[in-house]
């Protein structure tokens, strides 16, 4: 009887001694992930090591020098799709549940330069006007410049039905959708 009661505690102590040294690993994983930087590669293929500014390429093939927003501490890896960023508020990217929506969310994908804005709140327009200041500021750059930026601005059909798959664009763009 002992035996087996000895026998029970060892494997019990071994378990939990594999789930910490597992944890730990995953945990030492997500970390170097995170802290993991993914080049923006401007139009003469130099990646800037931690410039103040930095090139990225523009809708009409262009280049325009922004901000360096990657090194903004709001700024969080997708550690789902390497290389892309979340700027600002976005829905947990570690499996835990958010309980707040967010207004908006920023993803920048650095291999295209491209910004997705999405959405989320009504009304729409003042969701679009907070992406869009806190855009402009993170960058660094103007109303004409943000023009020129890669980039969409949408909304899922649970958040508005009317508007979902449309390029909504920035507001003071050309062939903007006025939004109420």
């Amino acid at each position: 009887m002992k035996k087996i009661i000895i026998a029970t505690i060892v494997l019990v102590l071994s378990i939990l001694f594999a789930i910490y040294i597992l944890g730990d690993t995953k945990e030492k994983d997500k970390t170097e992930i995170q802290n993991t930087e993914f080049p923006i590669i401007d139009s003469n293929n130099e990646t800037p090591a931690a410039a103040a500014d930095i090139q990225i390429s523009t809708s009409d093939k262009g280049t325009i020098s922004v901000k360096n927003f990657l090194k903004n501490s709001d700024v969080v890896v997708d550690t789902e799709n390497q290389g892309n960023y979340y700027l600002g508020k976005h829905f947990s990217v570690d499996g835990s549940v958010s309980v707040e929506v967010p207004d908006y969310v920023i993803t920048y994908l650095s291999s295209t330069q491209y910004f997705n804005i999405g959405l989320f709140k009504e009304p729409l327009g003042s969701s679009r006007v907070a992406a869009e200041l806190y855009l402009m500021e993170q960058l660094d750059i103007s109303k004409d410049e943000m023009c020129l930026l890669k980039y969409t601005v949408s909304t899922p059909n649970f958040v508005n039905a009317h508007y979902a798959g449309k390029d909504l664009k920035f507001s003071f763009c050309s062939g903007s959708v006025i939004l109420p």
